[in-house]
Formats: C-alpha cells, sequence, structure tokens
C-alpha cells in the first residue's frame, strides 16, 4: 500500500506551537488548491481547502523558510483521517515543501509577472 498525496497550492492560517508535554514544534495552516471543470463557456472554477501539519525538524525548517500566508507552495507528505464524534478530519501530514518563487506583486492579483514587465517605447522618439 501506498499512502503519498503532493499539492500545489497558496497557503492561509499559519499557526505555530508546541505539543504541551513533548516540546515538539509544530506548524499547521490551510493549503487552497484550484480546479477547473469542463471547457469554453462551460467551463467552472474551484478551490479546495486542504489542512496541512508539519512536526518536529519539518516544522522547524518550514519556519525558518520565510513563508508567509499567500505564498503558492508545493507538499508532500501523507494523509490522515481521524474521527471525533460523529465527523471524520482529513489532514495532510507534510514531510517535505518547497517554496515557489512570488510572481506577482502582493496585492496586484492582475499584474503581470516581473521577467514579463518591460518598459514602454514611445515610437516618436527620433533616435
Amino acid at each position: 500500500m501506498f499512502n503519498r498525496v503532493l499539492l500545489c497550492g497558496n497557503i492561509a492560517n499559519i499557526r505555530r506551537g508546541v505539543i504541551p508535554g513533548k516540546s515538539t514544534p509544530f506548524t499547521s495552516f490551510s493549503l487552497a488548491t484550484d480546479s477547473y471543470m469542463g471547457s469554453g463557456a462551460d467551463k467552472r472554477h474551484s478551490t479546495s481547502w486542504h489542512n496541512v501539519a508539519l512536526y518536529g525538524e519539518t516544522a522547524v525548517l518550514f519556519d525558518r523558510a520565510y513563508i508567509d500566508e499567500g505564498d503558492m507552495l508545493i507538499v508532500e507528505g501523507r494523509i490522515a483521517y481521524q474521527k471525533r464524534g460523529d465527523k471524520v478530519y482529513t489532514s495532510i501530514y507534510c514531510d517535505r515543501f518547497h517554496k515557489l518563487p512570488r510572481t506577482r506583486t502582493r496585492g496586484h492579483e492582475d499584474a503581470q509577472p516581473h521577467d514579463a514587465i518591460s518598459p514602454k517605447i514611445d515610437a516618436d522618439i527620433p533616435f
């Protein structure tokens, strides 16, 4: 059997702490992933939210990586299910991650990627 998941998305709701009694650091956050269904005029967008947890050295490395809410991240780990009462919760236990570079200016979702910005050239300049 094989329990492995690889997700790429934007992070939100970062929470950091230490497990009481064990002194083990942990970090958890939400990861938003996008999917599209259909094509043409029938194309529909959907966002899914995933709960991600990091423990021990992985949580320490995450904190040192200067990752902030809104950053795009590739997360690799395993899926875990926890039953609380009559509900079942799904989490991703992350053991590897990779921060992707930002391609847009924060707060300007319609901005061009940095490497695509070029100065406007005025055609009336005689030289």
